[in-house]
């Protein structure tokens, strides 16, 4: 990451690797240091709260419930283990504030190696493809004709 070799010979003396060198002093640096909260942070980290304690009173309740009406004390830990599951949020991510993100977004790019090659059907890419109206208003199947493709490598080509 820090050094880059075009052509020649040399040699070298290592004296630092990872975080000892000044790249990952930088990186230790940028990852410790603490941000302030938005507005919309501190109200998704109070929700999340609300469900945790509504969740901690929910499940004792249901399974003394369940314990006491039906009387079977082995199926009832099931059950309130399943009432659990269900009043989680069914996606949780690591950062719950990337939602924000996603809501205010107007377009979505995304670098795919390899897009659209020939006899690899990808479902990303008929998906992008069905969607486009200059795909359509082009007429790419009819009025375009593919000469060569070089499939993606690993490999330089040089």
């Amino acid at each position: 990451m820090g050094t880059n070799v075009v052509s020649g010979t040399a040699t070298a003396v290592i004296v630092a690797t990872g975080n000892l060198t000044y790249f990952g002093t930088v990186a230790k640096r940028l990852s410790d240091a603490e941000r302030s909260q938005t507005s919309f942070q501190v109200e998704i980290h109070k929700i999340s709260w609300v469900l945790i304690r509504f969740m901690a009173v929910m499940v004792p309740t249901v399974f003394l419930i369940n314990g006491l009406t039906k009387g079977n004390w082995w199926e009832a830990p099931l059950f309130s283990l399943s009432v659990a599951v269900g009043l989680t949020p069914e996606i949780i991510v690591k950062h719950l504030e990337a939602i924000h993100n996603f809501g205010a977004m107007d377009m979505l790019f995304t670098d795919k190696t390899g897009h659209y090659q020939t006899g690899l059907k990808n479902l990303l890419d008929v998906a992008i493809l069905d969607n486009i109206e200059i795909h359509h208003d082009l007429n790419m199947g009819s009025d375009f004709k593919k000469i060569d493709e070089i499939p993606f490598g690993f490999q330089c080509r040089g």
